[in-house]
């Protein structure tokens, strides 16, 4: 589990450098900007896109316990 602290330093990082979040059930959300992902103290709301336009298609909720790890991002997954 990564703690709050550790991904909001991440988050607000200027210039902002992408990176990953890894799930403890494997799944990964790549964060490639400050847009992506909104931080609270227990929760991270991460924004999905398809397309690279300024719309989301879904968020997805998780729950500080269920980061397992986060990741530098050299380049995103396709």
């Amino acid at each position: 589990m990564k703690s709050f602290a550790s991904v909001r330093k991440l988050w607000k990082k200027r210039p902002f450098e992408p990176f990953r979040i890894v799930t403890d059930s494997g799944q990964h959300f790549d964060i490639l900007g400050p847009e992506y992902i909104m931080v609270t103290t227990t929760t991270l709301v991460v924004g999905e896109k398809k397309n690279k336009d300024d719309i989301f298609d879904s968020a997805r909720h998780l729950g500080l316990l269920q980061v397992a790890a986060v990741e530098p991002l050299l380049s995103p997954s396709k």
